[in-house]
This record gives C-alpha cells, sequence and structure tokens, in this order.
C-alpha cells in the first residue's frame, strides 16, 4: 500500500493520469493481473480436490469452498435460482384470481417479468396472483383478446384501469411499496391491463421429455392423446394470428420468422392451449407491394395445404425448426399434422363467426369510445382485416373439405366441416303407419294397399293418428296397429333432421 501511494505522489508530481483512487493506469493493470494469477491458483486448488467448477465462479465462492467445502455458486445461477423459485414453484400453485374487484391492499408483492419487453408485473395476494401491464399498443392487445376468445380459445381476461382513479391510485402506492420501477412505469401512462394470470408452461421452455409425454397420455384409453388436441388448436391460433398479425410472431407459418414459443402457455395435467400477449398489427397500406405480397403469401398457404390434406407442407418445415431450436427434439409429421389442419379449421371457423366485419366495427368503436382514448387505437386498421377476409374467402371456399378434428367433445360452434348429404335411410324413411296383419293373422282384403310414405318433414307430429285412403273402395278408416309414442316421436325428429340437412345441402351448391 505505501509502495501504491509512492508511485501514485510520483505520478501525480510528473503530471500523468492518476485514476479517480490515486493509482497509475500501469499499477492498476499489474493489479489486476496479480489478482487473476491469485485467481487462477485458487481455482487449480480446488480442482486439486476434485470438487466440480461451473464454467462462471467468484473468488468468495472458491475461497468457501475452500475453508467450508461448500459446492461453489456463481451469481449468474444463484440469481436465476431465485427468480426460478419465486416465479414457477409458488405461482404455479396458485388458484385463480378473479380481476372483477381486487382488493389491491392485500398485495403482498410485486415481481416484474425478466422476459419480454419488460413492462409485465406479476402482482401477489395472499390467494392468487394477476398480472398488470403498460405499453404503447394497449387498445391492440385488448381488441386482440377479445377476437381471440371469441374464436373459442382460451386466452387471458383482461380490463382496463385508469391511473387515475381510486382503484388507479389506491394500486399504485400499494405497488411502491413493494416495487418503486413498478409504480413508477405504470404511473407515467394514463391506463394499465390488468390480466388473469394463466398458470402453465410455455412452448418455449418445453424439453423432449415433455413432448414426449404430451404425445403419449390421453385424457381415457379410447380418446386422441393431448397432443393431437393441442396442436389442433395451436393450428386454430395460428389462423388468427395470421388475420390480426402479419408477421404471426407464435409460429411461422405465413410469414418465415424465427417464431415465438413463449405467448402459447400449456397447461400443466392436460397440455391445454391459452394464449397470452396477444397483438394486432397491420401493415402501411401505403405500402402496396408490402400488402399484395403478404396476401400472395396467405394463398400460397392454403394451395399448399389444400393439395394434400394428409401430407405435411412445405409452410410446416419452418415450425418444426423453430421446435427443434428450442428443445433439440424434432417434432414427426403426426405433430405437425394437427397444427396444419387445425389452420384450415381455424380459417374457415373465421369466416363463419365473421361473415362481415361487422361485429369487429363494434368493437372497434367501443374501444374508440373511450376517453381520453387508450394507447394503440390509431393502429388498429378495420379495412386490413376485411381484406384478409376476403383473402380467406376465396382461398377456402365453403364447399372445400377439411378433416374433421381429431375429438368430438370440444368442437368449436356450427362445426368444421360441410354438411355431409343424408344418408339412404333417411333419403327413404320408414312409413311408421304401415297396415299390419292382425294378431290372429287373418289375409289382408285385396282391395286395400299400402299407403306409400309422406314426403320428407311433412310427416304429422306425434299423437295424431291419420286417416288413411283406399283407393279402391273410397275413403275408409283402417285399423292399424298401435305405435308408441316414444317411437313415433323419434320418427318424426329424424325426418325433420334429414329436411333440415337437405335444405342446407341446397343452399350449399347455390
Amino acid at each position: 500500500k505505501l509502495a501504491q501511494e509512492e508511485r501514485a505522489g510520483e505520478a501525480g508530481g510528473r503530471n500523468k493520469k492518476v485514476d479517480v483512487r490515486g493509482e497509475r493506469k500501469d499499477v492498476l493493470e499489474w493489479r489486476k493481473k496479480l489478482e487473476k494469477k491469485a485467481f487462477m491458483e485458487l481455482r487449480a486448488m480446488v480442482k486439486e480436490r476434485g470438487i466440480p467448477l461451473p464454467k462462471f465462479v467468484n473468488k468468495k465462492s472458491l475461497i468457501d469452498c475452500l475453508i467450508y467445502g461448500k459446492q461453489p455458486v456463481t451469481p449468474r445461477s444463484s440469481k436465476a435460482k431465485q427468480a426460478q423459485k419465486w416465479r414457477l414453484r409458488p405461482l404455479l400453485d396458485q388458484p385463480y384470481h378473479p380481476i372483477d374487484k381486487i382488493n389491491w391492499k392485500s398485495a403482498i408483492g410485486c415481481h416484474r417479468s425478466d422476459t419480454g419487453a419488460g413492462g409485465v408485473f406479476f402482482v401477489k395476494f395472499p390467494k392468487g396472483v394477476v398480472v398488470l401491464k403498460s405499453c404503447a399498443d394497449m387498445a391492440q392487445q385488448l381488441f386482440a383478446s377479445t377476437v381471440v376468445s371469441w374464436l373459442g380459445i382460451r386466452s387471458a381476461k383482461c380490463r382496463v384501469i385508469d391511473t387515475q382513479s381510486s382503484e388507479g391510485r389506491t394500486c399504485i402506492i400499494r405497488l411502491k411499496s413493494f416495487n418503486q420501477s413498478a409504480s413508477h412505469k405504470l404511473s407515467r401512462m394514463r391506463y394499465m391491463l390488468l390480466f388473469e394470470f394463466l398458470p402453465g408452461h410455455a412452448l418455449k421452455y418445453f424439453r423432449p421429455n415433455d413432448f414426449k409425454m404430451m404425445c403419449s397420455l390421453r385424457p381415457h384409453p379410447s380418446a386422441t392423446t393431448f397432443m393431437e388436441r393441442s396442436c389442433w388448436t395451436m393450428g386454430r391460433l395460428s389462423a388468427l394470428d395470421a388475420l390480426l398479425y402479419y408477421d404471426a410472431d407464435r409460429l411461422p407459418i405465413v410469414c418465415q420468422t424465427r417464431g415465438n414459443g413463449g405467448n402459447i402457455i400449456l397447461s400443466p395435467g392436460n397440455f391445454s392451449v391459452c394464449a397470452i400477449d396477444n397483438g394486432a398489427n397491420f401493415i402501411n397500406p401505403q405500402n402496396s407491394q408490402r400488402v399484395k405480397k403478404y396476401f400472395e403469401d396467405i394463398a400460397s398457404v392454403f394451395k399448399s395445404f389444400l393439395s394434400n390434406t394428409q401430407k405435411v407442407s412445405k409452410p410446416m418445415e419452418a415450425v418444426r425448426k423453430m421446435i427443434v431450436r428450442y428443445s433439440s427434439w424434432s417434432p414427426p409429421d403426426s405433430f405437425l399434422l394437427p397444427i396444419q389442419n387445425g389452420f384450415l379449421a381455424g380459417a374457415r371457423d373465421i369466416l363463419r363467426e365473421f361473415p362481415t366485419t361487422g361485429r369487429i366495427n363494434t368493437l372497434y368503436n367501443m374501444i374508440s369510445a373511450v376517453k381520453p382514448p387508450i394507447p394503440g387505437i390509431s393502429g388498429l386498421n378495420i379495412r386490413f382485416i376485411s381484406s384478409v377476409l376476403n383473402t380467406y374467402r376465396s382461398s377456402l371456399p365453403y364447399t372445400t373439405y377439411i378433416p374433421p378434428a381429431p375429438f368430438s367433445t370440444h368442437l368449436p360452434p356450427f362445426g368444421l366441416t360441410p354438411p355431409c348429404p343424408p344418408t339412404s335411410s333417411l333419403d327413404q324413411p320408414q312409413n311408421p303407419f304401415k297396415v299390419s296383419p292382425t294378431p290372429e293373422k287373418r289375409p289382408v282384403p285385396a282391395t286395400s294397399r299400402e299407403v306409400p310414405p309422406p314426403p320428407v318433414g311433412l310427416l304429422p307430429p306425434p299423437g295424431k293418428r291419420p286417416v288413411l285412403v283406399n283407393s279402391v273402395s273410397g275413403p275408409a278408416e283402417i285399423k292399424i296397429q298401435t305405435v308408441s309414442r316414444n317411437a313415433n316421436l323419434a320418427l318424426w325428429r329424424l325426418n325433420q333432421v334429414a329436411l333440415q340437412r337437405r335444405v342446407i345441402e341446397e343452399e350449399s351448391k347455390v
């Protein structure tokens, strides 16, 4: 220390560059080399004792290892373990917490997300967790989350909180006691979004064993695997992303991007798909070349998928590469084929759910009516959505056959396939009022004959006995065998269903 002070004094007298602590630059370099040499010697001593060392380790951890025999822990791994301990173990076990009415004074913790843009905060309560988010595209996320729920895909419910309201002020004041950066981040904007927390694991963090488990487990022995159900839902979600998000960041089907599996959550147990971080992003209408190319890409994807519905098409190879990059597991064709067919089914459901943009316009008007305006409302483009719907309609006619869903208990509304033609048994229904011999087996008179069955859909309701006509001897009531009311009702309903099917088939032909 005296030598360093002496050298520093000499350096100061010579007007050389001196560090803040009064040490010359060459002295600091010499000290760094000496510390590095001592550190390497400590590392060699630990290795001689046969203790495995991680890649990154500090001097204090090495000294603790030599003196107390502790396992060396790196600062990076300890931080990751603490974050994982807070994030996974407590959050996955939390029950559902409603977002309608929240007592913010009962909050017991606040944690900022380590991934994404950094504007997501997890607020912990004694009986659950909720998510707060403040960003520049709130209106687009609110719009997309509502449309996703309309399609029947599970997504986090959300609502808007005004930071200048009594609830908003109470929330910010309570969060300030846990995390000042969180309160500062949320209070900078007029509104913030409140989401419900969906426990589960992101597709991005799945490992080969997780995928193999998903491909083998079934809800019951005769049902399809969880993998087919989940992949079908992911395909439907990708069709909606292509409608609302031109560079669909979840699965790279239309736009060949890297994909983002972190926005697809799979629930523990049944691997049901949940959509998070929904957004709406549209191409600038002034860029006509880019808009035209995007519509051509959508049409080419439909053409490729419809060319062979039993074989994985070329656009699905980007999805395969994404999963390989995440987990080093190459998904088989049986994993990608439900995604491909689900994409077609999702496009058909979108056309049936939104035959026009009237419903979407109503949602847009509701969001834009909020004063002061919610950030991101100017980014919504209804004309672009209408153009994409027209592209869907031209690329996927109503008469196109789409493979049915691999399960029958979670069909979206209005079905997934075109109406099938009526079967032969429904084309020629049996007459429930057929003349039958008496129990004494007496011969039927030659003058009587069977009455032809009435037209399909025109059978009388159950309970009314018809008067049959004998063409030879004139009007006469023929004794018929009594048919039970339940059987009569069932046959009448069958004929009504056959009539409805014929009407739908004629409308589809038109």
